[in-house]
């Protein structure tokens, strides 16, 4: 058994011309691999496009784009209404557009793009007043409270 983790599937069709299909296979192969050692060198970069399709596809508010270890890189886009509950690891917002406020434990901020914002882990926070257009990166990382 080979340690090393499959080949990404091509982007183009049989034509060899790009393709929605051959998009969302890819993003399926990595948002599914575990990622290890040296093989996540390869497929370090996910662009903000690739992220924006995947989560016009998906049937949630966020797609998980990258995975390593403990640490995972989402885009998130609420409806509407922003119902997480807190995390059990710490996060970094990276606001894509849009703007709004930020309630983090009861204190409300103003946020607009290219803010970033903190979380600790199993602290309340929320995403209020936001506009149509907002989206933001969101970055788990670090060991799940109670590890």
């Amino acid at each position: 058994k080979s340690s090393r983790s499959p080949a990404p599937p091509r982007l183009s069709d049989e034509t060899g011309r790009d393709s929605r299909a051959a998009f969302l296979k890819a993003a399926r192969f990595f948002t599914t691999t575990n990622w290890e050692g040296d093989d996540m060198a390869k497929d370090w970069l996910v662009t903000l496009s690739a992220a924006r399709e995947a989560l016009f596809d998906a049937d949630r508010p966020f797609v998980k784009m990258l995975s390593s270890g403990t640490t995972k890189v989402e885009l998130y886009a609420p409806a509407d209404y922003d119902a997480q509950t807190p995390h059990d690891q710490d996060e970094i917002y990276v606001i894509v557009s849009g703007t709004g406020m930020f309630n983090k434990a009861g204190e409300r901020k103003p946020f607009g793009p290219h803010d970033v914002i903190f979380v600790e882990a199993g602290v309340e926070h929320r995403f209020e007043g936001f506009s149509d257009d907002f989206q933001t990166w969101v970055i788990f990382f670090g060991p799940k409270s109670g590890d």
